[in-house]
């Protein structure tokens, strides 16, 4: 694993590695520093969180291009591509992407010598795709990390903060020490998490987990949040994916047949279900409470809301739908949930991806 020392002078020399792109699409909302960064580090993380990358819950529909890279060494490519994808809701988007052809083995990823092309749908009856039916579905789910949430709103184990100064920047960790929850499902005792950031508010430069390092440079505001225009995925021994963000915009309106999968597209198969409950208990412990709407508190509404979701094959959460409840309580739940770590699933010892639905209840403490 690489010590952190070498990662920072790594995130020092990125500007001279990357040159700067050119501004794309500038938002209209910039993003306010506060009067002071909390001290605590669970707080920190959760202020982070809301203002690095696209969030499941936010409203306008988006489109993106990135160039992705995976490198055996610093100057040997063994593949790259482009990702594009149109954004309307959790349940409502396309991806149009293609590249080299990789095969994922037991110690990486392996070079084969076809290319492919592929468009992925999903509508709210499910996943079609049109092109290649072999694709490198790594890479989707580092996008996911790259853009979409890059930081969980809650980290498991009890965190620690600590401060370090990096070419004159100063930068400001969120660490925890080895996850014992990931260990029945791993395996293994799971390595300690990091993040790291810089400014006021707190702009993601490195996130390390499991094995991964990811560092973030040349930041960009776009709708109110922070995206890194480079991403470097370090994973070892010695491997590395680049992401390029070539481009950010919001769409005024979107069509709904731009959505709506062709004739002859194939199913793509569907994620393992898991019922309310079985689901619920693989949730891993700790984080944040749901943020109770202010709105919602004044008028004394409570209950409970049914979110249907999509967990990664990591654990993490790619979408979330709320299917039933108050709705002034919807929102607010989907926000949290979005957040949530749960168990990776296993089938024949392999993790899968897997759906179903989990509630969130809201209660107001009893008036005297």
């Amino acid at each position: 694993m690489m010590n952190l020392s070498s990662l920072f002078a790594i995130i020092a020399s990125l500007a001279l590695l990357f040159p700067k792109a050119p501004a794309q699409s500038p938002s209209a909302t910039a993003v306010k520093p506060r009067a002071a960064l909390p001290a605590n580090p669970l707080a920190l993380l959760q202020i982070a969180s809301e203002i690095n990358g696209l969030h499941a819950d936010r409203d306008t529909p988006w489109h993106a291009r990135i160039r992705w890279q995976i490198l055996a060494a610093p100057t040997r490519i063994l593949s790259e591509g482009t990702y594009e994808e149109w954004w309307d809701s959790p349940r409502r988007y396309r991806i149009i992407w293609a590249g080299s052809d990789m095969r994922e083995t037991f110690s990486g990823y392996e070079q084969s010598h076809t290319g492919f092309q592929q468009t992925l749908y999903r509508t709210p009856q499910g996943l079609a795709f049109t092109g290649s039916a072999h694709v490198p579905t790594r890479i989707l789910d580092l996008v996911d990390d790259a853009i979409r949430l890059p930081l969980p709103s809650e980290a498991g184990s009890p965190l620690a903060a600590s401060q370090t100064t990096s070419n004159g920047v100063s930068l400001r960790c969120v660490s925890r020490g080895p996850d014992l929850a990931l260990a029945p499902q791993s395996g293994r005792l799971a390595s300690a998490y990091e993040a790291c950031f810089s400014g006021n508010p707190p702009v993601l430069r490195l996130e390390q987990g499991i094995g991964i390092e990811a560092l973030f440079d040349s930041p960009v505001q776009f709708e109110g949040r922070w995206l890194a225009r480079k991403i470097r995925f370090l994973q070892e021994p010695g491997s590395e994916i680049d992401l390029t963000l070539e481009q950010i915009e919001s769409l005024g309106s979107v069509a709904e047949a731009e959505f709506t999968p062709p004739p002859g597209a194939a199913p793509v198969p569907v994620s393992v279900h898991l019922p309310v409950s079985v689901l619920q208990a693989r949730r891993i412990p700790g984080g944040l409470p749901p943020s109770y709407p202010p709105d919602a508190r004044r008028l004394g509404i409570q209950g409970t809301v049914l979110v249907a979701v999509v967990v990664r094959r990591d654990g993490l959460v790619a979408s979330v739908h709320a299917v039933s409840g108050p709705p002034a309580l919807q929102h607010a739940a989907m926000v949290a949930v979005a957040g949530w770590r749960f168990h990776p699933y296993l089938q024949h010892g392999q993790p899968v991806e897997v759906e179903g639905e989990v509630s969130v209840t809201f209660t107001l403490p009893p008036r005297h």
